[in-house]
């Protein structure tokens, strides 16, 4: 079957690539096929014989997958399937879109790069934390059911475009390990204390020490004590568990001043380096034309100047002084001769139209004192009375007046109505003063001096109160 070309079938999966393998399994890029399936790039892990066709490994490894199966951590790769197709035992995790850490090592060899202290540094500490989460897993009902992985090696990390770290094939070589021991020596349970956490935390530090430049003096202090610790010969005097080692490494981090992050990461792997400028093109040789369309001759550049010989400064230009309007100059207004008297013409035969003109008439007489308004003189008392006198006469005499009614006639005019009786007048009596009926009528004057002051004190009263109510709506 793996000679078979790619694409092909296994079960519910297309296998559409091969993406790397080992000497005990392959991993394919596959997608899952049928009805109803969810298409989304998944990966392969399908092992060889012998160990893909052995029963008592199939049972090792589903006991190892079942408990993988239960770890939820961003630096894990989860697993989504397990199981065996066509005599070949397999199991299925998450593909992570990016390279594995010996890849990169190759590469950035071959580019001649060195990763920086401090992102070597942040790789190690993310797969410190992977690993102490897998190391303190406990099953639903709260037991202990740590996962060793046993293998924790450059290819089984895997870096995304993202700058993820995270690591992959859990359970794989406990699997290995218990399979390749005797079967007398084996434990019964599927799972004992065949591997120890001691492994993975020097596999961790491998790693640490083959990304960090080889020359010792270009590692920062902090982080080189952290190696020593982790390197030394008794195991109590190295680091008690991942979390103290991860602990460690983000202390030296910060004592030394390393940046190291996940955006960092990515930009460093899978941003290309900038390039340098590609050199311009020659420009094609120049054609020369001959006649009328040859160019003109290019004109030679100034020979450069030298330190020593003086800069020629250029003359000052002379700035003519701004010219200003000129003042006028008054114009005398010539004044016109006086006209020459003219003499009368004293000639029989044309009489003269013309006065004589002196030649310097002599000044009016201006008058003096304060100018009076004159006014028209006032006729006299006895010439005012003649003239009525002719008024009134000329007026016409008025009409007489009507003669007035005689007293006769009203007389008459009484006596001819008719006579009717005169209306009872009924008869005058004194006036007596009305008093309430609830005043004693002896005591009146008193009562009433009472009944108006209790009016007077009622009606201050409803004026203050109409007052106090005023001031309350206006504030």
């Amino acid at each position: 079957m793996a000679d078979q070309p790619l694409p092909q079938s296994f079960g519910p999966f297309v296998l559409r690539e091969r993406l790397g393998g080992s000497a005990t399994s392959e991993a394919f890029l596959a997608m899952r096929q049928g009805p109803g399936a969810v298409q989304r790039p998944v990966v392969v892990h399908r092992f060889l014989p012998p160990h893909g066709q052995d029963r008592r490994f199939g049972t090792l490894l589903a006991a190892e997958l079942r408990a993988v199966s239960e770890l939820s951590h961003p630096g894990i790769v989860r697993l989504h399937d397990a199981g065996a197709i066509d005599e070949h035992w397999f199991f299925v995790t998450d593909y992570i879109d990016g390279l594995d850490l010996a890849k990169w090592q190759l590469r950035l060899t071959a580019e001649q790069r060195t990763l920086p202290p401090g992102l070597a540094c942040h790789i190690a500490a993310e797969l410190a934390a992977a690993l102490a989460h897998a190391h303190s897993h406990a099953a639903q009902d709260g037991t202990p059911q740590g996962v060793v992985h046993g293998a924790v090696r450059p290819d089984r990390v895997l870096i995304s475009k993202a700058g993820e770290v995270l690591l992959t094939e859990f359970g794989v070589a406990a699997a290995l390990e218990r399979y390749q021991q005797p079967l007398a020596q084996a434990d019964r349970s599927p799972r004992g204390p065949i591997l120890d956490t001691t492994a993975d935390l020097q596999g961790v530090v491998a790693i640490l020490k083959a990304l960090l430049p080889a020359d010792p003096a270009a590692v920062p202090e902090p982080l080189r004590q952290v190696l020593q610790q982790a390197t030394r010969t008794g195991t109590y005097d190295r680091y008690e568990n991942a979390r103290a080692l991860r602990k460690a490494l983000l202390h030296a981090a910060r004592a030394a001043g390393l940046d190291g992050d996940r955006e960092a990461l990515a930009d460093f792997l899978y941003v290309p380096p900038t390039t340098e400028l590609r050199a311009l093109p020659r420009r094609p040789a120049k054609v020369e034309l001959q006649g009328d369309l040859a160019a003109p001759a290019p004109v030679p550049a100034p020979a450069p100047l030298s330190v020593r010989d003086p800069v020629p400064v250029p003359a000052p230009v002379p700035v003519p002084a701004p010219v200003r309007d000129p003042v006028p100059v008054p114009v005398p207004v010539p004044v016109p001769a006086p006209a020459p008297a003219l003499a009368p013409d004293l000639s029989p035969s044309r009489p003269s139209q013309r006065l004589p003109i002196p030649a310097n008439p002599l000044p009016r007489p201006r008058p003096t004192g304060t100018l009076q308004p004159q006014r028209p003189p006032t006729p006299a008392p006895q010439a005012i009375s003649e003239a009525r006198t002719r008024f009134v006469e000329a007026m016409p005499e008025p009409a007489a007046k009507a003669q007035a009614p005689q007293p006769e006639a009203r007389t008459r005019f009484v006596d001819a109505l008719p006579d009717s009786p005169a209306p009872p007048v009924a008869p005058l009596r004194p006036h007596a003063p009305t008093v309430p009926t609830w005043i004693d009528p002896d005591d009146a004057p008193a009562s009433w001096r009472l009944v108006t002051a209790a009016a007077v004190v009622w009606v201050g009263a409803l004026v203050v109160g109409v007052y106090a109510m005023l001031l309350t709506l206006t504030r």
